[in-house]
């Protein structure tokens, strides 16, 4: 495996791995004006021309086939993706939620046409089971989000840049617990952290990407407008299913 040394701030400092350089370019510790070296160059080069042959060159390596859904670090420091921000997170999660409504409602119109005694209880346990199964599986999987997520080009990955397993995905669904918390300052220290991290985040070690760049004018738009409409509607419903249920 090569070793690379770097000259940042007029010292040759090394030696690092590939992952090390990427790792401290997208965290500012190094520039990618800073010139790299490898044994038997006789002259450094900037490390921005290196990093798309250093991302593809290093990942078959370093990670099992089938892991990566970023093309490694190289991809945020050349600007291809970012760290998600609070409201287009909020967006794709409001999405999440008008799509579980949903699942709650035909769960419930289901027990109601079998005029099942089943109580309202059982009704929001099925519907907690769907939450759990909807956020780990999809997360866990190829494309590494929910369908909400999806719709704005965000990826869910663990802090190594890497797809998460089914249970890291069932960490970070319960942490949202905690999140939500205290009324949800786990959520409103996401825009604050170094990688935009929420608190279950922080708890999972994962990280959200936005591979699609899109105005924020949008996501707020479909915040403050478009979502909560359809949420009242659906919400609306199931609290005139759960006075049947109760009858």
């Amino acid at each position: 495996m090569p070793h690379f040394w770097v000259t940042h701030d007029g010292q040759r400092r090394g030696p690092y791995q590939e992952a090390d350089i990427l790792e401290a370019v997208e965290l500012g510790t190094m520039r990618p004006t800073d010139l790299l070296w490898v044994d038997g160059m006789r002259e450094g080069v900037p490390i921005a021309d290196v990093l798309p042959y250093m991302g593809a060159r290093s990942g078959p390596r370093t990670r099992p086939p089938g892991t990566k859904i970023v093309d490694d670090l190289a991809e945020l420091v050349l600007g291809n993706a970012a760290y998600a921000g609070f409201w287009v997170r909020l967006a794709a999660f409001l999405v999440d939620a008008l799509i579980l409504a949903a699942v709650m409602l035909v769960i419930g119109v289901g027990f109601l046409a079998t005029r099942s005694s089943v109580a309202m209880e059982v009704v929001l346990a099925l519907g907690l089971a769907a939450s759990w199964f909807y956020f780990s599986f999809m997360e866990s999987g190829p494309s590494g989000g929910t369908l909400g997520k999806r719709a704005f080009g965000l990826q869910v990955l663990s802090d190594r840049m890497e797809r998460i397993s089914f249970p890291r995905a069932t960490v970070r669904w319960a942490a949202r617990a905690l999140s939500a918390a205290v009324l949800a300052i786990g959520y409103l220290i996401q825009p604050f952290t170094a990688r935009k991290q929420a608190l279950h985040d922080l708890v999972a070690r994962t990280v959200v990407l936005s591979r699609v760049p899109r105005p924020r004018a949008l996501s707020v738009g479909i915040v403050l407008c478009v979502v909560p409409l359809l949420l009242g509607a659906l919400t609306g419903a199931l609290v005139k299913l759960a006075e049947l249920l109760r009858q």
